[in-house]
């Protein structure tokens, strides 16, 4: 979603349209391996794209950190309900016996804190084996969204910025977290386990680990400013910042 999204930002800015707004319109991970589906329920196979509740609640987080940070104005979940479709195609966050998947959950609180999101970026971690991505709020919210990209479990440690509260959200439950003076925040990030590879091929992960969520009230935020030339892997000058 976050490299799609800056491809179409480029071909629009192109093209002279780069005050186009963009909306995703429909996203959402199948789910398969959800016995409390019922009769609606299939088994995961690796040849398709579908996850286990956990991976679509992860799918939910990840897919909104990178919207976020990508600039995207509005994101469509798809869909409330698992509705008509036929076995397979259990897209809902909630399974039409009324009953809320993890998702649900992770899309509620992703919700309630991102509602006045003014900023945001990402960021690769861990040598490039963890994304990062940063949202703040206009009132003085942060909220960090840091998960394994690969097979790897890792270990992230986040400053401290004067915050008066901090949650390790994973991407379903809360629960507090000690601020660290002066210090940093320790996350331990999972490995991704959804593989959608073919037989022979490298690894796909198309849904990170378990997300790991930061949340920090009334933080603040420090800028630095940087200048200086910018120059080339031969030391040749690429201009002035």
């Amino acid at each position: 979603l976050y490299d799609r999204t800056l491809w179409v930002r480029e071909q629009l800015r192109r093209h002279g349209l780069q005050d186009k707004r963009i909306w995703i319109t429909e996203t959402m991970l199948p789910v398969c391996d959800d016995p409390a589906s019922k009769e609606r329920d299939i088994r995961c196979d690796k040849a398709q794209p579908r996850g286990n509740p956990q991976h679509q609640a992860d799918f939910v987080w990840q897919s909104l950190s990178y919207a976020f940070a990508a600039g995207v104005e509005r994101v469509f979940l798809f869909q409330l309900y698992d509705d008509g479709h036929g076995p397979g195609e259990n897209h809902g966050l909630v399974r039409n016996d009324n009953t809320p998947r993890p998702a649900f959950t992770a899309a509620k609180t992703a919700i309630g804190l991102l509602r006045n999101v003014t900023e945001s970026y990402k960021l690769t971690a861990a040598r490039g084996r963890a994304e990062l991505v940063t949202m703040l709020t206009g009132d003085g919210r942060r909220v960090r969204a840091a998960w394994s990209r690969g097979n790897a479990q890792l270990s992230l440690a986040l400053p401290a910025e004067g915050a008066s509260l901090a949650r390790a959200e994973g991407a379903v439950t809360a629960q507090p977290v000690t601020v660290p003076p002066g210090g940093a925040y320790s996350l331990t990030l999972p490995p991704a386990t959804l593989d959608n590879s073919g037989p022979g091929m490298p690894p796909d992960y198309i849904v990170g680990g378990i997300t790991q969520v930061l949340v920090e009230e009334k933080a603040f935020h420090q800028w630095s400013v940087l200048e200086g030339t910018v120059t080339d892997g031969q030391g040749r000058s690429l201009g002035g910042v």
